[in-house]
């Protein structure tokens, strides 16, 4: 066997395990969500099971799907032999879901809830070690993305554990000051922006201030711990000072990487041949769609904050619109255009570019502003939640059908 193909090899025994059991939560996070969203506009659906929504999406599909990629580029980042430590990132992804499955069929703060949470963190935990150890001290041209990826699996763990020590003191974890921030700014939000940053060449005639990106991992720390110090002390000022943290952190991402730049013509552009050309256009249209529903998520994130410090009768639609402007806009547009351009590569060596489409990403964006608008407004009535869901499901089976069908 040529080194080569011992190499993917070892890549794909290492993520597809992980990623079809993140896409499996996903699919049903996805439907207990759509019944959930439908139950709130009159329908008469049981929302016994779709109470597990955030807990199969977030952990089961977010986190297990970032982790599996993860898993894959840390050593490419770092040139090391990918079936190093194989155990490990197989079974962190994997044994993450099998406990969020447990998690999610159990009552919440029952000994099995805690069990199950105990057991994910543990997973999250082995990995975050993994990455550190792996990673070490920042280097390269490119090194600012480092202590990013370090922070997001910390993050990971500590966030599975503080819902735990939540639900054991009988308390809501998505409803207390400061978690859902930490949960997905702090921890998904800080994988992203150093994927982005380790990615930069995905992207041609950028206007790159790289300086600035050693700021952006200290803020999100800030970010982090501020909206830590949130969770324990159930403080929302601090919940406020910590969604600043993130929102500035962000933004100087944007600058600092050019990330809402899209060229469609120049030197560079027209070298390139058919199936370059088409992979570029998805891929930079899908990131630039992907950093505008960032910069929206976390400025909803303050005004949700905001109105929460004022009992602002706003708070519920906003802290929603700011939630899914982060897990659908933001993360959903990012894997939409980082997994047809990454994945194949990763684990067969090829780079298909025929069978690449909008239309995943048209349905799920139109889906998610209908969800807004009908969150914050009411506008529509009954018919836009059945209308919001079936653009989501309609997503996420046309995402799929192209991941299978490029070549």
């Amino acid at each position: 066997m040529s080194e080569v193909h011992r190499r993917l090899r070892a890549n794909r025994t290492v993520a597809i395990p992980g990623i079809a059991a993140a896409t499996v939560a996903a699919v049903l996070g996805a439907v207990f969500g759509a019944l959930w969203f439908l139950s709130l506009s009159g329908v008469g659906f049981s929302v016994a099971v779709s109470t597990s929504h955030p807990i199969l999406m977030l952990y089961g599909f977010v986190y297990a799907f970032v982790l599996s990629v993860a898993s894959l580029l840390i050593p490419r980042f770092r040139n090391v032999d990918p079936a190093r430590r194989v155990a490990v990132r197989l079974c962190g992804p994997v044994l993450l879901v099998a406990s969020v499955f447990a998690r999610s069929l159990s009552d919440p703060g029952s000994v099995t809830s805690i069990a199950a949470l105990a057991v994910a963190t543990v997973a999250v935990s082995a990995m975050a070690l993994y990455t550190w150890l792996s990673i070490g001290r920042p280097s390269g041209p490119l090194g600012a993305a480092d202590p990013l990826v370090q922070l997001s699996v910390t993050v990971m763990a500590v966030t599975l554990l503080l819902h735990a020590l939540l639900e054991h003191s009988g308390l809501a974890p998505f409803t207390t000051p400061g978690f859902v921030n930490l949960a997905l700014f702090g921890a998904v939000g800080s994988m992203v922006l150093g994927v982005g940053i380790k990615t930069v060449h995905f992207r041609i005639e950028l206007k790159l201030r790289r300086r600035l990106w050693w700021w952006i991992a200290p803020l999100q720390a800030l970010g982090s711990a501020l909206s830590m110090a949130a969770v324990l002390l159930s403080d929302r000022f601090l919940e406020l000072l910590g969604a600043v943290s993130f929102t500035a952190s962000l933004f100087i991402w944007v600058i600092s990487l050019d990330a809402l730049r899209v060229v469609r013509s120049g030197a560079q552009y027209s070298r390139m041949n058919e199936r370059d050309r088409k992979r570029y256009e998805y891929f930079v249209v899908h990131f630039a769609i992907s950093t505008l529903w960032a910069l929206s998520a976390s400025i909803l994130s303050v005004l949700t904050a905001l109105s929460s410090l004022t009992s602002g009768p706003f708070w519920y639609g906003l802290r929603d619109a700011s939630i899914h402007a982060f897990t659908i806009g933001f993360v959903g547009n990012a894997i939409l255009a980082y997994a047809p351009i990454m994945l194949p590569g990763l684990l067969t060596g090829r780079t298909p570019y025929l069978g690449l489409t909008f239309w995943p990403a048209v349905y799920l964006n139109a889906g998610n502003v209908l969800r807004m608008v009908w969150f914050l407004t009411g506008l529509g009535g009954p018919l836009l939640p059945w209308l919001a869901s079936a653009l989501y499901l309609a997503a996420i089976a046309l995402a799929l059908l192209m991941m299978h069908s490029l070549r």
